[in-house]
């Protein structure tokens, strides 16, 4: 599988988490409720700034960390599109804090290293309002 469409596969993995974890919308009531998330796993559910923030960060997140990103590939049996997919899964819920990630995979070092290199980016979240769509935030 050529590099661009594991790099793909890990951004598809960010966004899944992201819309997972953090989607939701204000009912009638003003309380908030989660989105359907079967009918909006995908980077096209951003506008396009939004869209070129994640592939952006993505794709430069596993720059910088190459070495580490290859050795996470590697250690699994699995598809490397699948391995990729949980990769961005794990950078999303490292970098944002949740109770699994890198560091929660049995990696060892490895895993240490990963979860130290996302958490500088601090917490992104995807919140939804009904006049601009889905926006994505960070702090």
């Amino acid at each position: 599988m050529s590099e661009q469409r594991i790099i793909g596969a890990a951004i598809s993995g960010y966004v899944s988490a992201l819309l997972w974890v953090n989607t939701c919308k204000a009912d009638q009531d003003g309380e908030m409720q989660p989105i359907d998330l079967h009918k909006r796993e995908s980077l096209g559910c951003f506008d396009r700034k939004d869209q070129e923030r994640i592939t952006d960060f993505v794709r430069e997140f596993i720059a910088e960390n190459q070495d580490d990103f290859d050795e996470y590939i590697e250690q699994s049996s699995a598809l490397s599109h699948s391995r990729a997919e949980q990769f961005g899964h794990d950078l999303l819920l490292t970098r944002s804090g949740h109770g699994a990630g890198f560091w929660d995979r049995g990696l060892g070092d490895l895993g240490d290293r990963l979860s130290a290199a996302a958490r500088v980016y601090g917490d992104t979240s995807a919140e939804y309002s009904p006049v601009f769509g889905l926006e994505l935030t960070e702090w």
